[in-house]
């Protein structure tokens, strides 16, 4: 479902939602990838004993569905395990995945037994030389049995990055997603990446340049997916024509404001970690059975000024002007991670 949320930043923080990183392997090499700085390192995994005690953790907090990331969270070991935890415990589960291991035979039928509650299944190319050249990886016939499946499974959407490797394939990865059997396509633009301390923004498409094109393809995209496409709109509002945005609002095809703008979601990392963003796996807050430990603790933390300092640096105004914007409260400014890159005042 799609959405237009207002930030709400002055209410205590008592997480509503909770993702949980199960490992940091992947299967895929995708240019631009905001997680490249783990080196995908096999041996970094969450064991089976921590997961569950995150989820009783999750569960504690009234969050009734944890989504699981990696990495790639089908190459985690305890990945059937902890589906089956999740199911005797009433919690959801939802998977994010490339879904290439599902392309698998014995894979798929082994993980049927045990799947889990819903999937966000993304999608990187349309044919066999855009995967190698986004991926790395030279299995089209493979991965695409796989997305189907997963697709099948779920009944479900799928997801897609806009960068400066896909950006000129958006319209043929659509149609593929389509022929595929996906229930509809959101596109995300992709964010800057932190390597060792530092700014990285090598895949990330310019902002002026990224809206002209999606505004000139819109039609297609719209005539491919019979309506069901969702901008994550990570780019500030006002970047957009007025007439634009508010067709996406009339159309239920714009999400904007994350669970970090917000202050309402929580991440983990293999470690027991916590995190406020994904991309920032290099900067946490704090670390189960070290900082936190139950419900209590770990709302205490969330709310200590040290924490609330972090929030606040993140999501302060990109620029004066948005201090008196009327669309403020539903855009904040755009993605933070963007002004790592960007100069705000030459954009907003």
């Amino acid at each position: 479902m799609t959405a237009i949320r207002k930030v709400d930043q002055n209410n205590e923080i008592i997480p509503r939602s909770a993702w949980i990183t199960v490992n940091r392997a992947c299967n895929f090499r995708c240019s631009g990838c905001y997680a490249k700085n783990t080196g995908y390192g096999l041996k970094q995994s969450m064991s089976f004993e921590l997961s569950k005690k995150i989820a009783n953790l999750v569960s504690s907090l009234g969050i009734s569905r944890i989504t699981i990331i990696g990495g790639e969270p089908t190459l985690w070991n305890n990945l059937s395990n902890f589906n089956k935890f999740c199911i005797d415990k009433g919690l959801q589960t939802r998977i994010v995945t490339n879904a290439m291991r599902f392309g698998d035979d014995n894979f798929w039928l082994d993980y049927t037994k045990s799947p889990n509650t819903r999937a966000g299944v993304s999608i990187k190319a349309f044919d066999k030389k855009s995967l190698k050249d986004i991926t790395g990886i030279d299995s089209f016939e493979f991965v695409k049995k796989g997305l189907q499946r997963a697709i099948s499974h779920f009944k479900c959407g799928v997801s897609t990055v806009y960068s400066t490797t896909s950006a000129s394939h958006i319209l043929n990865i659509t149609k593929f997603a389509m022929d595929c059997g996906a229930k509809s396509i959101s596109i995300s633009p992709c964010t800057p990446r932190f390597c060792n301390g530092k700014v990285d923004g090598a895949y990330v498409v310019e902002p002026v340049a990224m809206t002209k094109h999606l505004i000139k393809i819109y039609p297609k995209l719209v005539e491919i997916t019979n309506g069901n496409i969702v901008f994550l709109m990570k780019l500030p509002l006002c970047l957009w024509p007025d007439d634009f945005v508010k067709n996406l609002i009339e159309e239920n095809q714009i999400n904007t404001i994350c669970q970090l703008q917000h202050r309402s979601g929580i991440i983990f990392d293999v470690d027991g970690k916590l995190m406020l963003c994904n991309s920032l796996f290099d900067y946490p807050v704090g670390k189960y059975g070290v900082d936190f430990f139950n419900k209590k603790s770990l709302i205490a933390l969330l709310n200590n000024r040290k924490t609330l300092d972090v929030y606040d640096r993140l999501t302060s105004y990109p620029s004066k002007k948005c201090m008196n914007c009327n669309r403020y409260d539903v855009c904040a400014g755009g993605c933070p991670l963007f002004w790592a890159l960007f100069d705000p005042e030459s954009l907003i």
